[in-house]
């Protein structure tokens, strides 16, 4: 997998919805994150449409690097 690149995050927001481009990244940002954590924040039982907001931390810039190597 490619290394996740932090001016990547302002990319995300701009993908069409369901884009193989959005999904790609997000996957990314999940693989390279250490802590993560998920909230469902609405659901509409009657669409199956919900909100979720997930919140990580991306590794030291020093610690991508050396994975990398």
């Amino acid at each position: 997998m490619r290394q996740f690149k932090t001016r990547s995050l302002d990319f995300i927001e701009i993908l069409p919805p369901s884009s193989s481009a959005l999904k790609e990244n997000l996957a990314q940002l999940l693989h390279e994150s250490p802590t993560l954590a998920a909230v469902i924040t609405d659901y509409d039982k009657r669409t199956g449409t919900f909100k979720m907001v997930i919140q990580g931390r991306l590794p030291e810039k020093q610690h991508i690097q050396q994975h990398a190597a």
